[in-house]
């Protein structure tokens, strides 16, 4: 039998979103998009410090939601995160 290698890849946060937000409603089960008047095209470069859509609970309406947020990505050698400065490190 050969020798597995577990590798760690530090790379910088980028991910590729491939559905549009209908697609991701569906999938979720959410029903609040039509409060997004933006329209969520898939993207195969979705990188920090932009807005992306997040799938959060809503303990007041007792159901899934579909809201947009910043997305913050602090490298590794980063140990306080207060720190810093948006858009700088």
């Amino acid at each position: 039998m050969g020798r597995r290698i577990c590798r760690v890849l530090i790379v910088c946060g980028r991910y590729q979103r491939r559905s549009d937000k209908q697609k991701i409603a569906e999938a979720f089960r959410v029903r609040n998009i039509e409060d997004l008047f933006l329209e969520l095209a898939p993207t195969y470069n979705a990188a920090p410090q932009s807005m992306q859509p997040v799938i959060i609970w809503d303990p007041a309406r007792g159901m899934r939601m579909l809201q947009m947020m910043f997305w913050r990505f602090l490298p590794p050698f980063v140990t306080r995160s207060e720190s810093i400065q948006a858009g700088h490190y």
